[in-house]
């Protein structure tokens, strides 16, 4: 480590009072890193080291104050999987505990029996389990520090989303394990067949890694403050010309990536305080809306709820429903 020598130039001066407090204050806190940098797909019999298990809220988003679960472990093995050093990443998985009408487990009694499932394959015996005992079952776990098997996989690329995102499934604890003991855990031949067979595994994160399923969960993630999810988000926002800041919510921008469409023959540009139909994303039916701005280079358009005053932001003309049709 080199030697530390007194600063006399004109950073202290810079920094003042104030950023020597700052110093002061946050010198001896634990070491924080980064959560980013997706696991590469292909993964099998990968080994990992339970590193969180809890229940928390959503921050922002339309699912804001709602509960969710959240568990992670550190890759123990393989070291590294084809020329990307993977021990030490971080593999994820999450879960709404409120309805969600538009996903294949739409409910919230389907989300807590796919948490229990989970809690299950770490070795927890539910049978007696009441809701009274969900954040301690989940505290044990976290302080035994299981190890468990996972693998990835990546849905088929499309023209809108030639990298889609990586899927990690977790298999079940494995306690007779010992670090070393697995050489090399990663088999890119049999990605393809293994694709296949995840696409009906009831504990794929992605559901068949639809489109809309994957941009909806990356905005579960970034609202839960997760940076790879956010980078991604961000990445998807500047390809589509859409601004970040725009957006209160990462969910926000999620569902203006879904409502992006191939533009449609013949469809009629909206104007300025019309009023339309529109069916939010997770809403059952249409709900009168008034166009507040208009983009015709993206045929897209801002609106506003009548009811609730709610605004929808880059919604494609294709999606607008008028009294005519």
């Amino acid at each position: 480590m080199a030697k530390r020598r007194k600063s006399s130039g004109g950073l202290v001066a810079a920094l003042g009072t104030t950023g020597a407090k700052a110093v002061q204050f946050h010198a001896k806190e634990d070491t924080k890193f980064s959560t980013g940098g997706s696991l590469p797909p292909g993964i099998e019999n990968g080994i990992a080291k339970l590193s969180e298990c809890k229940f928390d809220t959503y921050k922002k988003g339309d699912n804001e104050g709602e509960y969710y679960f959240i568990a992670a472990g550190i890759v123990v093995e393989p070291t590294v999987a084809g020329s990307v050093p993977i021990r030490g990443l971080r593999t994820q998985i999450m879960e709404p505990l409120c309805d969600t009408p538009t996903r294949s487990r739409p409910t919230q009694k389907d989300h807590v029996g796919w948490v229990l499932n989970e809690l299950r394959k770490l070795g927890v015996d539910t049978t007696d389990m009441d809701v009274t005992s969900l954040e301690s079952v989940c505290q044990a776990l976290k302080e035994s520090q299981p190890y468990f098997r996972f693998r990835t996989w990546q849905g088929k690329p499309t023209t809108d989303y030639p990298d889609p995102m990586v899927n990690e499934v977790w298999n079940g604890a494995c306690p007779d394990y010992t670090e070393g003991e697995v050489e090399d855990a990663v088999d890119e031949s049999d990605e393809e067949e293994s694709e296949e067979e995840d696409a009906e595994d009831e504990n794929e994160e992605t559901d068949d890694a639809s489109e809309e399923h994957i941009l909806s969960k990356l905005g579960e993630l970034a609202d839960a403050e997760d940076d790879d999810a956010t980078l991604q988000l961000t990445e998807k926002a500047e390809e589509n010309g859409l601004d970040v800041n725009d957006y209160d919510a990462w969910s926000d921008l999620a569902t203006a990536l879904e409502n992006i469409d191939e533009p449609e023959d013949n469809v009629v540009a909206p104007e300025k305080e019309e009023v339309y139909g529109y069916r939010p994303p997770r809403h059952r039916k249409d709900v009168e809306c008034e166009v507040t701005a208009v983009f015709a280079s993206k045929e897209t358009c801002n609106l506003k709820n009548l009811d609730d005053g709610k605004a929808y932001k880059g919604v494609p003309w294709s999606k607008l429903v008028s009294d005519e049709e």
